[in-house]
């Protein structure tokens, strides 16, 4: 129906107290949040809607109507559209309603009102049967808060289909909303899913059929110099849990998989998530190939293929510190303001003996860097840390590769080096002070998290020695707290480490938010029935 990138295909814009902007990221004097890619084409040039969120105005921002359109009767329609929800939680809503002449329906159909940062979800709607002519309508409104955010909408269509579940797909007529994680958080920098079928000719990347046995079927296959195969969930923080992992053998033929995503992790806390579906081959001879996915409400959902029941092997540390005694050989980067320093007044992480761990001394920005490692695609690394960030504005943490322009051998020492060289480093210690930055963050965020001490993972995977360099930058609350401990180098791939990054994991409570707004009995919790003795004292603790 429209992706904007030429017009808005006769699209109306219907402003309140703002309005919905057509738009590019890359063009000149946006003066209010954005993405810095459109949905269509994911580059800065892709046009969208936006609708501007600041902090001075409650009420209805705008709306976008489509052209009338003449519903087919008993005929099933679909609406879908991709958007992007970066608003205040619970009070910042995007609102769909569906207009016949000059009435609109008050039932919204669908609504949306749970921020997701800059991630773009794809929803579809199905529009009710009849013979009448219908507009869409999207409906953007916010309420007067201390900050500014955008909703966006990119890539509407209207199929003269029933809606499928988000996320079902064949491959046959497109990817149903999915999409390669270009390079980001999460994101890999080479290899790519591709969609294609037998007919295709692509035997050495592709099966000679899909799922169905049909040449002319089409799927998705992985492409690219790297079997495994896992299915993990991401929220909008780039925190990312995994479910489901394969060590491929040789199986020759389509195998089923099938794995239970549980919803009540996710329920209660307005936080949407995605699937990310990551795939390495070891060889340019191997085929990864995905078919025919299906999401179901089921009671009963056996994992697929069944577990083998075997001992895990222990992945190898190449290097692991706690910071209970020292640095463990890490060197501040020359040129920042503020330094990481070593505390023990924080709770300490569950399972640990030692209260150290580091964190920012000073205003601006903390840099230190590890010694060089070995990593390759064929050979990869996983490092795995703790992290708290703690307090509205209190900062960002990123993970960054660096290359160093000089070698171990006969890089000269300096009397720092000397120090270093008796720390508990499990190899030779040479700390290249100059060297270039390669591409973006391994990991980064710069959202508050609460006091709790959280996990995170990246994986290291270049054709060269590189370094790690951790980077934390003081916002501008003071009181906030940005720290960092048990940081260790895996010799092994993070999808078989299978680190989960979720926290609480040893500890889970029930809350009742208390929200501004509403009145009235939030919920009950209501325990099994029990049978009490007769004559016997009982006491509930709680």
């Amino acid at each position: 129906m429209c992706d904007f990138e030429e017009s808005l295909c006769d699209f109306e814009i219907e402003d309140e107290v703002g309005t919905w902007v057509w738009m590019y990221p890359k063009q000149d004097n946006v003066s209010f949040p954005y993405a810095n890619q459109d949905h269509t084409y994911n580059t800065g040039y892709g046009h969208y809607l936006a609708a501007p969120l600041t902090n001075d105005r409650d009420g209805i921002v705008g709306r976008v109507v489509t052209p009338e359109f003449q519903m087919e009767r008993h005929e099933p329609q679909c609406l879908s559209f991709w958007y992007i929800h970066n608003g205040q939680m619970l009070f910042d809503t995007l609102t769909v309603f569906l207009r016949q002449g000059t009435v609109v329906y008050p039932a919204a159909l669908w609504r949306e009102n749970a921020n997701h940062g800059y991630s773009w979800l794809w929803a579809n709607i199905p529009i009710p049967s009849g013979n009448s002519k219908f507009n869409v309508i999207w409906e953007a409104k916010q309420r007067r808060w201390n900050s500014m955010g955008v909703m966006i909408l990119d890539d509407i269509e209207l199929h003269m289909s029933e809606c499928p579940k988000i996320g079902t797909c064949n491959f046959q007529y497109g990817t149903c909303g999915w999409q390669n994680l270009y390079p980001s958080v999460n994101g890999t920098q080479d290899i790519v899913w591709l969609q294609a079928k037998g007919s295709d000719g692509l035997v050495n990347d592709a099966p000679a059929a899909d799922h169905s046995g049909d040449t002319e079927g089409s799927i998705v296959d992985l492409k690219g110099d790297a079997g495994e195969l896992s299915i993990n969930t991401v929220v909008a923080s780039g925190s990312e849990s995994n479910h489901w992992y394969e060590t491929l053998p040789t199986y020759g033929a389509w195998v089923q998989g099938q794995v239970r995503i549980e919803a009540k992790n996710f329920i209660g806390q307005n936080i949407a998530y995605q699937l990310h579906v990551i795939g390495i081959r070891h060889s340019q001879a191997s085929i990864i190939a995905l078919d025919d996915f299906q999401f179901e409400h089921r009671i009963s959902c056996p994992r697929m293929p069944a577990l083998l029941t075997t001992t895990p092997t222990p992945t190898p540390l190449v290097w692991s510190c706690d910071f209970s005694v020292d640095f463990c050989g890490m060197v501040p980067v020359e040129g920042f303001t503020a330094s990481w320093v070593r505390n023990d007044t924080l709770e300490q992480i569950d399972g640990t003996q030692d209260p150290y761990y580091i964190t920012i001394s000073g205003k601006g920005t903390a840099s230190i860097i590890t010694t060089r490692f070995e990593a390759s695609p064929l050979s990869p690394l996983c490092l795995t840390f703790y992290y708290i960030i703690d307090g509205a504005n209190a900062g960002a943490l990123s993970i960054l590769p660096r290359q160093g322009q000089n070698t171990k051998e006969g890089f000269p020492m300096t009397d720092s080096d000397e120090i270093l060289s008796e720390h508990r480093c499990p190899f030779s210690v040479v700390f290249p002070y100059q060297g270039d930055y390669l591409g973006e963050a391994l990991w980064t965020q710069g959202r508050p998290q609460g006091d709790q001490w959280l996990t995170a993972h990246a994986n290291i995977n270049f054709e060269e020695p590189v370094e790690i360099v951790i980077e934390g930058e003081v916002g501008s609350n003071q009181n906030g707290i940005i720290a960092l401990d048990e940081i260790k180098i895996h010799q092994a791939s993070c999808s078989i480490i299978k680190p989960t990054d979720t926290p609480g994991e040893k500890c889970h409570y029930l809350a009742a938010p208390l929200e501004n707004g509403r009145n009235g009995i939030v919920g009950r919790i209501v325990t099994p029935e029990f049978e009490k003795e007769r004559h016997e004292s009982q006491c509930l603790k709680f």
